[in-house]
């Protein structure tokens, strides 16, 4: 399960116990899917987004995950 994996585990650890198990439940309802479903489904959204689009212009830009200064001073 989702809220089985270090990295949720260490998001799960920011909150109190209570709040711990509604975090839990929620990764519980999520839906993982693979790296290769989601490249997939993103390469034929640009797709479809460059068709509406036309000749209009279009960027793209990587923003850097944040992490709460909690978890950096645990080497998280």
């Amino acid at each position: 399960m989702l809220d089985q994996n270090p990295a949720a585990q260490a998001w799960l650890s920011q909150f109190s116990a209570v709040d711990q198990q509604v975090g839990r439940q929620f990764l519980r309802s999520l839906r993982l899917i693979s790296t290769s479903d989601f490249e997939r489904d993103l390469d034929e959204t640009l797709a479809a987004l460059m068709d509406d689009l036309g000749d209009q212009m279009v960027s793209l830009f990587s923003v850097p995950e944040l992490v709460s200064e909690a978890l950096q001073n645990r080497g998280v």
